[in-house]
């Protein structure tokens, strides 16, 4: 006598009831498997299945032979589908925020042209105006960055138990979003401040309006 853990016997949308395990012997089931483990091709091991159970009784059954992975694949298949779709709108979700963090930032560093020239003029080093006007808004950018992840890791867990799925967490979206994030951002500081170190648009920065 024992107690094992839970497991999903059928699908993955399985309850957890309760289950006994018997050995076969003893309670016999009428759609019962049996399952082999081997290190060698599926498809041989098949045939030597075949022959010795013949050599046995030619007149047993011997058919629904299919391998684990086929089995966990024809389990899953609903999910994978949900799965790929909820992933197709994370991608462009993904490359939606890109271009808008690019195109806000662009925007809110290129008002500060006349803030960039001032300080120019009064002597500042170009390199000290590009640090400052880039720290100003990538600080703002990490923030909501980090903020995102928090939220979209709560979502994901939410997901998963909606799914009845074990909530692995998958490091790759994750990983590759801030990163995106963070460089679009970058190169939508840093390209209006060099613009707006050069010549002719410091002056015009610097007309009154």
């Amino acid at each position: 006598m024992g107690v094992v853990g839970n497991v999903r016997f059928s699908s993955l949308d399985d309850g957890r009831g309760l289950e006994v395990y018997a050995p076969n012997t003893q309670l016999f089931a009428g759609d019962s498997y049996i399952v082999v483990r081997t290190r060698t091709d599926a498809e041989a091991v098949r045939h030597q299945l075949r022959t010795a159970i013949d050599a046995v009784d030619r007149e047993q059954s011997f058919f629904d032979v299919h391998t684990m992975d086929a089995r966990i694949q024809r389990a899953i298949w609903q999910h994978r589908i949900a799965t790929a779709v909820l992933a197709l709108f994370a991608v462009i979700a993904l490359c939606l925020a890109v271009i808008g963090t690019h195109a806000v930032t662009a925007q809110a560093v290129a008002s500060a042209r006349r803030e960039i020239g001032i300080r120019l003029a009064l002597g500042s080093p170009a390199s000290q105006v590009v640090r400052l006007v880039m720290q100003r808004w990538l600080v703002a950018v990490v923030a909501g960055v980090a903020v995102g992840m928090l939220g979209g890791g709560l979502v994901a867990g939410v997901l998963a138990r909606a799914l009845g799925m074990p909530a692995v967490p998958d490091l790759l979206l994750p990983a590759i979003s801030p990163i995106l994030l963070a460089g679009a951002a970058a190169v939508a500081c840093y390209v209006p401040v060099r613009r707006a170190l050069r010549r002719h648009d410091l002056i015009d920065a610097l007309r009154p309006e």
